[in-house]
């Protein structure tokens, strides 16, 4: 019988230093706060024909495939891919 008690005393031991852990983990956990976001760039698209509106000169041929392909290629240099 003295065998029984011993294990179950150092369960229970085992159990409260477990418990202990677990609650300072949790108390460390509390005190994190997350970093605000860092922005690492910025991009504003005008479109074309609102710079032609509004400088009152027409549009230059051809510039609509020249940004779209400018667009794509920066699309896919961040790593993913192009969509309509």
């Amino acid at each position: 019988m003295e065998v029984i008690r011993a294990e179950a005393l150092k369960r229970a031991d085992a159990l409260q230093a477990r418990l202990q852990k677990r609650l300072e983990q949790l108390q460390r956990e509390r005190q994190i706060a997350p970093l605000p976001p860092v922005v690492l760039g910025g991009l504003l698209v005008v479109p074309a024909e609102m710079i032609a509106a509004m400088t009152s000169r027409p549009l230059p041929a051809g510039i609509e495939l020249v940004d779209r392909q400018a667009a794509a290629a920066a699309v896919r240099e961040s790593g993913r891919t192009p969509s309509r």
